[in-house]
């Protein structure tokens, strides 16, 4: 929406946001999902992970703080058990992967804000500087020596190199992120082959157990977000029960305490099955978190193992302007698009 930046000023400037911000908000919970905060201008990686600057994330925190009551997922199943509903709106927030920056920078600003939120942690991952397929596949393509991958002609056509990289990342990103699982080895495979650039050695790039166990004594929750962080949907029964029963008991064995929350990977609608549901709750997770957008509006009648998450708007009048709107009147697109057409008239 090209005019989100523009009419969310507006309505913050012309006070319209400070007199909804009166009103009492809807019963319900919104949870915003992070990866990565910091400066994505810098990274060498998948800058899609950067959902806030440390300025930005700092600004959420402290709207966040001012306006609604604050709920980790542990907090959300203890709610549901003794049947009680929310009456007005709470927020969750959370991180998925565990970034070392999740302890360098999120971590530093909730403490500051006095904020708790919930890290969903891929077992393999903790304390590596293992570099995944979606930070790999970025590099490759913006480190390329070439003016074009050609091996994208077996997926459509040919990725233009010569302009913008950043356009040409998450083209290839979308194309892998399509394919079957066994296409997408094969594929990653003719991209490392074309792309004429080697990974460089990196430090570690996620955070390790005593930092999560620093956090979690802190008040953060930690939670699983599977062994090694595939496509739950594209594996079979099993599989999907390794991967949640092995992270689970790596977790609980590392940070001394049942782990109850789960973030499926990727998160949308085709990444985690009714199976996938069932294999979570048999194995003892009592929450889990998908990722395609949504309110959870009745906490008791929603399902427990498909809690809606949102990427938090990084702007911050946007952001406002989507707390307000989502909390008092519901739905964000329709109302943002009456307004604009009732200034422009």
């Amino acid at each position: 929406m090209p005019y989100r930046k523009q009419i969310s000023r507006l309505l913050s400037r012309s006070g319209f946001l400070s007199l909804l911000e009166l009103l009492p908000t809807g019963p319900g919970l919104v949870v915003f999902n992070h990866h990565r905060i910091g400066d994505l201008d810098t990274c060498e990686y998948d800058r899609n992970l950067f959902s806030a600057s440390v300025e930005q994330f700092d600004y959420q925190l402290s709207y966040i703080k001012r306006h609604f009551p604050v709920l980790l997922p542990y907090q959300l199943a203890e709610l549901r058990a003794k049947g009680k509903q929310l009456t007005r709106l709470h927020v969750m927030i959370t991180f998925d992967d565990g970034y070392l920056d999740n302890y360098t920078l999120a971590f530093k600003l909730l403490k500051q804000h006095n904020i708790p939120a919930a890290f969903f942690l891929v077992s393999t991952f903790v304390g590596t500087a293992y570099v995944p397929w979606w930070d790999e596949i970025a590099y490759l393509v913006r480190h390329s020596p070439l003016s074009s991958l050609a091996m994208m002609t077996r997926w459509g056509s040919p990725v233009d190199l010569k302009g913008n990289r950043e356009g040409a990342v998450d083209i290839v990103l979308r194309t892998y992120k399509m394919q079957e699982k066994v296409t997408q080895a094969e594929f990653l495979r003719e991209l490392r082959a074309e792309a004429q650039v080697a990974l460089p050695t990196t430090e570690r790039r996620f955070l390790n157990w005593k930092e999560a166990e620093e956090m979690q004594t802190s008040g953060m929750e930690i939670g699983a977000h599977t062994h090694t962080h595939p496509f739950l949907s594209s594996l079979s029964f099993a599989d999907q029960q390794t991967e949640l029963c092995e992270s689970k008991t790596i977790l609980d064995q590392h940070l001394r305490r049942p782990v109850a929350s789960l973030a499926y990977p990727n998160g949308s609608q085709n990444d985690f099955t009714p199976q996938t549901q069932q294999i979570a709750r048999e194995a003892g997770y009592t929450t889990a978190f998908s990722y395609y957008g949504g309110v959870n509006r009745d906490v008791l009648n929603m399902d427990p193992y498909d809690v809606l998450r949102n990427t938090p708007n990084t702007y911050s009048h946007s952001f406002r302007t989507d707390m307000v709107l989502m909390s008092r009147l519901g739905k964000i697109e329709p109302t943002l698009r009456r307004l604009y057409r009732h200034i422009r008239s």
